[in-house]
C-alpha cells in the first residue's frame, strides 16, 4: 500500500500496537527544520510522502546536504541509540508531504523491551553510523 514507511511497517506487530496510540500523522512543509545540531532529540519522524535532507555545516559556514531520508527510514533515531540524545546534523524537510511522528520516550521503552525491534533498528542504523562519521569529518576538514 502506498504512503507507508518501510521501517515502521517492519516493526513487530505487538510493538506497533503498543506505540500506535502515540503516533500522529503530520503534514511536513518545505524548509521545516526538525532537528538542529546539538539540540536534544525529542521526536522521531517516519516519512510517508515527504523527503528530509540531512545537512551539516562546513567549517567555512556553508551548509551541505549529505543525505536524504524518505519512506524507508526514520529521523531522530539517535534519541535512544548509541548513548547520544542529540544530533551532529540538521534535518530539514526538502519535499513536503506527510510523516508519522512520535515522542522519543515510547520508542525508547520498546527498544529496551523488545529484542526483535532492537535488532531491526540496529540493522538499519549500522550503515548510517559510518555515513555520520564521514559527514562529521568532511565538515571538519573541508575549508
Amino acid at each position: 500500500m502506498p504512503h507507508k514507511n518501510l521501517l515502521l511497517d517492519r516493526l513487530p506487530r505487538e510493538v506497533y500496537d503498543r506505540i500506535s496510540p502515540d503516533l500522529e500523522k503530520v503534514v511536513m512543509t518545505q524548509g521545516q527544520i526538525l532537528h538542529r545540531k546539538g539540540e536534544e532529540i525529542k521526536k522521531l519522524y517516519f516519512p510517508l510522502t515527504c523527503m528530509i535532507s540531512i545537512t551539516i555545516m562546513m567549517k567555512d559556514g556553508r551548509t551541505v546536504e549529505t543525505g536524504a531520508i524518505g519512506s524507508r527510514e526514520v529521523v531522530g533515531i539517535n534519541a535512544f541509540m548509541g548513548g547520544r540524545e542529540t544530533t551532529d546534523t540538521e534535518y530539514i524537510v526538502q519535499l513536503p508531504g506527510d510523516a508519522m511522528v512520535i515522542a522519543a520516550a515510547p520508542l525508547k521503552t520498546e527498544f529496551n523491551r523488545n529484542t526483535e525491534m532492537r535488532e531491526l533498528m540496529l540493522k538499519w542504523k549500522a550503515p548510517w553510523t559510518l555515513l555520520a562519521e564521514a559527514e562529521s569529518r568532511a565538515g571538519f576538514w573541508v575549508v
